[in-house]
């Protein structure tokens, strides 16, 4: 998380933690679809959607 806020920082544009969190939520994702061979990672996107919660707990661990 550090080094996604070092990187960013002097470039004149603020960024939310949500930014940073994005970020390492899409490189976690891209390292799980590497290391299965997956060519293609879905998502959802609304409030409701447990499965990308539990992918996430999966991936970082806590599952």
């Amino acid at each position: 998380m550090d080094a996604v806020a070092r990187s960013t920082a002097g470039s004149g544009r603020s960024r939310s933690c949500c930014t940073f969190c994005g970020v390492l939520r899409r490189r976690a994702l891209e390292e799980g679809a590497r290391l299965v061979g997956a060519t293609h990672v879905v998502t959802g996107h609304n409030a409701d959607d447990m499965a990308e919660t539990v992918l996430m707990n999966f991936l970082r661990g806590d599952a």
